[in-house]
């Protein structure tokens, strides 16, 4: 029971990241890709950029934080897979 409760944990967080790397994109900060130099959106999508909370807009706080909380999920649910494995 437990290792289906992990295994949806990992899905449900996944599925999260996935939808919080397609929206942050649209949702960056365009005074803060000016003064960074950068031409394109896509640059927040390294992995540095995509997790400080300068790069998002004021109002689009939300999709910087699906995307620390469905980070975090995966790595609780894939570190309950491995102590549950072992």
């Amino acid at each position: 029971m437990l290792l289906i409760l992990t295994a949806v944990v990992i899905f449900v967080s996944m599925s999260c990241l996935f939808i919080g790397l397609i929206l942050a994109p649209r949702s960056i900060n365009k005074n803060r890709l000016e003064k960074s130099g950068f031409e394109s959106n896509l640059y927040i999508l390294q992995i540095p950029h995509l997790y400080i909370s300068d790069w998002y807009e004021h109002e689009k706080y939300w999709v910087w934080k699906l995307n620390i909380y469905s980070t975090l999920g995966c790595i609780v649910g894939f570190l309950l897979l491995y102590f549950l494995i072992e």
